[in-house]
């Protein structure tokens, strides 16, 4: 009996090593700057090296770790955007006047108030004072969006507190307070902040969010994210989809500013341009047809016919790839003509609908200073020709 309970005991420890070792251990596909695609388990991730299956890996070579995850995108009650990168949904944000608590499904961040750029508070109200003060950040002051009785209006200040209840900012000298229920949105200051060295990495969550950091470690079944301010944000592995890297080998369009943005549309409403989302602000995903399901992408450029969108070739990258097609949120709708220009000569072109499968884009731009990316209605008017430019981004893979 003795033995039997010794052998249990053993056999049950063994399990229980497998196990936690599996836990720690992430199945993962990465790509490599070279487009090679590698199947491992990684173990950790630790001063800018993944470590798994007896491989190892500098992750200024790689360019996607992919989780192999199916992307659900759900809506939370408030979205919050990064200084470093990524539209995420949240629980809830407060602000005591030093540091954001932002409440997740997971976990609860402490976020200092120079990482943040904007809080919408209100996703089904009308957007475009908030994007358009997203771009325009002041170096001075904070803004506050809030709906009055003749639609929307916005004061600049300084933010001095968020709370269940209401929102509280200092302008004209006096400090004000904003019913929670009448806010839009808040912007804060352009501060400058110093962002953390190191690759920098653009994670899509399960549920659709996006969130951008310096990967400063990948151990337990955690992974950290650094953000300005020395702060760090951790989040569970089996929250994350997948995973776009950047380096000094890597450069993403949707990181860039482009040297001229052009939007003519012929039916429609003009539609702007949006960095790692579509154009109707939604998360960058393409339908495959043959695959049966919305596959969703960490970064990219969402544009919209007739449109021209140009950017410099910064440090002599050597390559320009990306995945191009028809948003999945046009259902199947959408019809135009797409096309690649380096310094006007044209590179690349393809008609698209939005019962194509995604096209893979990969051309040499050896000496060439900038690139054009181009969206011409087709037959059907400009109607859905919501095109995605998922992970277009600039390589440079060496001599």
């Amino acid at each position: 009996m003795k033995l039997l309970l010794v052998c249990l005991s053993l056999l049950s420890l063994l399990l229980c090593t497998h196990t936690i070792t599996a836990q720690l251990s992430q199945p993962v596909t990465v790509t490599r700057i070279t487009g090679e695609q590698v199947d491992i388990s990684i173990d950790r991730v630790v001063d800018g090296v993944v470590y798994g299956a007896g491989k190892q890996f500098d992750l200024a070579d790689l360019v996607i770790i992919d989780a192999n995850r199916s992307l659900v995108p759900q809506k939370k009650p408030l979205q919050i955007s990064l200084v470093t990168g990524g539209v995420c949904g949240v629980k809830d944000v407060l602000f005591d006047g030093e540091q954001f608590r932002v409440d997740v499904d997971f976990a609860t961040w402490i976020i200092p108030p120079d990482a943040i750029r904007g809080i919408l508070f209100d996703q089904a109200a009308d957007q475009s004072r908030y994007a358009r003060a997203l771009e325009n950040r002041s170096l001075e002051e904070d803004v506050l969006i809030a709906r009055t009785k003749d639609g929307q209006g916005r004061v600049g200040g300084i933010l001095e507190a968020i709370s269940d209840a209401k929102v509280t900012m200092n302008y004209g000298g006096r400090s004000r307070s904003v019913s929670r229920d009448r806010v839009v949105a808040v912007v804060t200051a352009d501060l400058k902040p110093q962002l953390p060295e190191g690759a920098r990495g653009l994670v899509t969550l399960t549920n659709g969010s996006t969130i951008s950091g310096v990967v400063t470690q990948w151990k337990g079944g955690l992974l950290s994210l650094g953000m300005p301010g020395n702060a760090s944000i951790a989040i569970p592995f089996e929250q994350v989809a997948s995973i776009s890297l950047s380096s000094n080998r890597v450069s993403y369009l949707s990181d860039l500013e482009p040297l001229e943005a052009v939007c003519t549309p012929l039916a429609t409403l003009p539609f702007t341009w949006q960095r790692d989302l579509s154009v109707r602000r939604l998360p960058l995903s393409i339908y495959s047809w043959e695959q049966g399901k919305a596959i969703g992408f960490g970064k990219g450029i969402g544009t919209h016919a007739a449109s021209r969108l140009e950017f410099e070739n910064p440090g002599g990258f050597n390559r320009f790839v990306a995945t191009v097609g028809i948003a999945a949120e046009t259902a199947g709708k959408g019809d135009c003509d797409v096309s690649v220009w380096g310094d006007g000569i044209q590179l690349w072109k393809s008609q698209l609908s939005g019962r194509d499968e995604a096209k893979e884009i990969d051309l040499d731009i050896s000496g060439i200073q900038k690139i054009s990316l181009v969206v011409r209605n087709g037959r059907h008017l400009d109607l859905s020709d919501h095109v995605n430019w998922a992970n277009a981004r600039f390589l440079n893979l060496g001599k």
